[in-house]
């Protein structure tokens, strides 16, 4: 199933071509359930790191994938900048490969920044230790 695969190794290339393909049926099966519960489907949010290869690579082939199958429905990719100390060394790759692609098919990407989510974590907020879970609250709100 989707949720025993493996990460992409921080790939790009990996998470597009192989983990994209090899989970595509999957994916599109758990997404049309989901449809199937709305009365009207006003559209898609799809949220995904620009860090790792995982959702920077296979979060791409997904939203190219979501097009070519629904392509009269809104597609909204949230997507979250890498830090820029770098989680990753080849992020910026991944982050410039994966927003030259969904610009293409997206009807709006809205861009959220790892740094900025810990500055207000931090200096706004006075959290002393900013971890993940608080940064996810920030940004929930």
């Amino acid at each position: 199933g989707l949720w025993k695969q493996s990460g992409s190794g921080n790939n790009w290339a990996y998470g597009y071509a192989v983990h994209g393909k090899m989970c595509e049926e999957d994916m599109l099966n758990i997404i049309r359930k989901e449809i199937e519960h709305t009365d009207i489907l006003g559209g898609l949010l799809l949220i995904q790191s620009l860090a790792g290869g995982t959702g920077s690579g296979l979060g791409t082939y997904l939203t190219e994938v979501l097009r070519d199958e629904m392509p009269h429905v809104s597609i909204v990719n949230h997507t979250v900048w890498p830090y820029s100390e770098g989680e990753v060394a080849v992020q910026n790759y991944n982050s410039i490969l994966t927003l030259s692609h969904i610009y293409e098919v997206s009807d709006a990407i809205f861009v959220i920044e790892n740094d900025t989510i810990s500055q207000v974590c931090t200096k706004l907020l006075r959290i002393k230790k900013t971890n993940f879970l608080d940064m996810n609250k920030v940004i929930a709100h």
